[in-house]
């Protein structure tokens, strides 16, 4: 059971920590709904889990120094509307970090380090650039944010991450270009939990050059109807592609050499889907493709892929590079 640091806090409406406090202690504001403002120094490198749960506060500036926001830390502050943050420092963003903070528009940089002007920037997720972890339903709920703007460093991200956040149709880095409702994954991006981005409104999605795996769960389910897969990439994991419906062709690059069990699962609108010679391992005992009913495959005879293409009936087509003569 947590610990409750005050018994009888009816009248607390503002609190300010003392400059040099380096810890926000695990639960130590939890469901004081009546405080409305909460004071962080620059010197707190840590908010604790719990902290500030159910505040009232509706803004939130985040000290400079601040590496790591725990699990819960602000969960159900359901008046916060704006949250600002700096760049360099934060690492990790925990479990429901911000879970339920359904008024939320914003989170931004501080202005000396944004990549949208202060306007544009009403209605984002821009997480600084030193972000590597992000945890479970981290974000869950907040309808409003319209864009996520994330870090190349980011390493794990937690199942559910931003589910519930229908607004967002746009995923980016900092200094890319923006194209509505395409998604930009990190080659950095290590582990993927269940269904990050669902909900979000993405129909395209490219992995950045140096990437060597596509990753379970990233894009499963979501509505892309192309991806863009770089030649750098060797795995394709299992249930990489799962339920993504909408999706119509795939070309695999040359580079890859194995692709999961039930990859491509449930893909009911793929016709067309090019595979190197490269392959030669494909997991599972059951057809990746089952339920793309519509699929033909392409590729080289004879080469491992044929042969799985004649294993599960599906319609196979020879493919030949006008550059070499092979796939």
């Amino acid at each position: 059971m947590p610990v409750k640091f005050f018994n009888d806090a009816a009248a607390i409406r503002t609190v300010k920590f003392a400059q040099g406090t380096e810890t926000v202690m695990a639960g130590l504001l939890e469901d004081l709904s009546r405080i409305n403002v909460v004071n962080i120094p620059d010197t707190v490198v840590r908010i604790g889990s719990r902290s500030i749960k159910g505040a009232s506060i509706t803004e939130l500036a985040l000290p400079e120094k601040l590496t790591v926001i725990e699990d819960s830390a602000f969960e159900n502050c359901t008046k916060l509307t704006s949250v600002t943050w700096h760049d360099h420092t934060l690492e990790k963003i925990g479990n429901a970090a911000f879970k339920g903070c359904t008024a939320v528009k914003g989170l931004t940089l501080a202005q000396e380090n944004a990549a949208e002007s202060s306007t544009e920037a009403a209605q984002i997720i821009e997480l600084p650039d030193s972000v590597t972890v992000i945890g479970e339903e981290a974000f869950s709920g907040l309808k409003l944010p319209q864009k996520l703007i994330w870090s190349r460093c980011l390493s794990d991200l937690g199942a559910n991450a931003f589910s519930g956040c229908t607004g967002i149709s746009v995923v980016r880095f900092a200094d890319s270009e923006e194209t509505m409702h395409l998604l930009e994954i990190p080659a950095s991006l290590e582990q993927c939990g269940a269904s990050p981005l669902a909900d979000a409104d993405i129909t395209s999605a490219v992995w950045e050059e140096g990437s060597d795996t596509i990753l379970s769960n990233i894009v499963q389910g979501l509505g892309i109807t192309s991806v863009e897969i770089p030649k750098t990439v060797l795995t394709i994991q299992d249930n990489a592609f799962k339920n993504c419906t909408k999706l119509v062709t795939i070309d695999i690059p040359k580079s890859v050499t194995s692709i999961g069990a039930a990859a491509f699962q449930n893909c009911s609108a793929l016709e067309d889907a090019v595979i190197p010679k490269f392959v030669r391992k494909i997991g599972g005992s059951e057809n990746i493709f089952d339920g793309a009913v519509r699929l033909t495959i392409r590729g080289v005879v004879g080469s491992y892929i044929n042969t799985y293409a004649d294993t599960y009936a599906i319609p196979f087509e020879r493919l030949i590079s006008t550059c070499t003569g092979q796939l």
